[in-house]
């Protein structure tokens, strides 16, 4: 039995709830039996899932300042100095949202890459209520929603966080490449688009149109057929809605979190 925390005591509220992924990986010459995390924190963890052993992290968005990287040996933050100030107010990125949040991501073993639905940019205004007591009524947040001081004029001129697909090679802990929402998309369609990125090596083109700017942001569910697959996916826009996808060719391999559909 093991553990491993990403972020020391989840400040920033830095959780670790983010989907866990297994797979088997060619590591320096041999197959290492991994889990792989995209955590809120804005880097991409690959550890031993047999010892817990630490193997690698990389940060798979751009702007995380909240730590400058992640010790090699350890696996424990190298925490900026800009992301503490005693009792004074901070901005830290990513925000509490996070760099990637509960929604899935997928792995294609034939590839060997992981496909996340990543949010870059966003910051988060960490004020300190300096006269805060603890009352187990309440959240206990600790925050001062008061605050109008410097942080609060950078916090409001900071541009707007956004939304895209990251193909992530896990060996490597790099990027092999992003895609941006569709045009007038605010958010990354987190499962149609992960999907059909995931996919196309393997059924070629979708028989239906995919693309929708709501921003999906539930898990799909597919199913086969003889002669076609089909995928349908929740929506998020204020309705509960199911929108069902026709793929030109069979499933032959995808991962789906710790699931393997095919």
């Amino acid at each position: 039995m093991w553990h491993f925390q990403v972020t020391p005591g989840d400040n920033w509220d830095y959780d670790a709830t983010q989907p866990l992924m297994l797979a088997d990986l060619q590591i320096g010459g041999s197959t290492r039996k991994v889990i792989m995390q995209a955590s809120k924190n804005g880097f991409f963890y690959l550890l031993d899932r047999q010892s817990g052993q630490f193997i690698s992290a990389k940060a798979f968005i751009k702007g995380v300042t909240w730590a400058n990287g992640i010790d090699s040996q350890t696996g424990r933050p190298e925490e900026s100095a800009s992301a503490h100030n005693n009792l004074e107010a901070v901005l830290v990125s990513p925000d509490p949202g996070g760099a990637h949040n509960w929604y899935p991501m997928a792995f294609n073993p034939t590839t060997g890459l992981v496909y996340v639905p990543a949010r870059e940019g966003g910051v988060y205004m960490h004020a300190v209520d300096k006269n805060w007591k603890s009352n187990p009524t309440t959240a206990n947040r600790g925050e001062d929603p008061r605050y109008a001081g410097p942080m609060l004029a950078k916090l409001m001129s900071a541009p707007a966080a956004s939304g895209h697909l990251v193909a992530w090679n896990p060996v490597e802990q790099r990027e092999r490449y992003h895609v941006l929402p569709p045009a007038g998309g605010h958010r990354m369609s987190a499962a149609a688009d992960l999907f059909k990125a995931a996919a196309a090596p393997f059924r070629g083109e979708f028989g239906g149109d995919c693309r929708d700017n709501v921003g999906e942001r539930g898990n799909f569910i597919e199913r086969e057929s003889r002669a076609d697959t089909f995928a349908a996916v929740c929506r998020q826009n204020g309705l509960l809605k199911t929108q069902t996808f026709r793929l030109v060719q069979p499933c032959a391999g995808l991962r789906h979190g710790t699931h393997r559909a095919g």
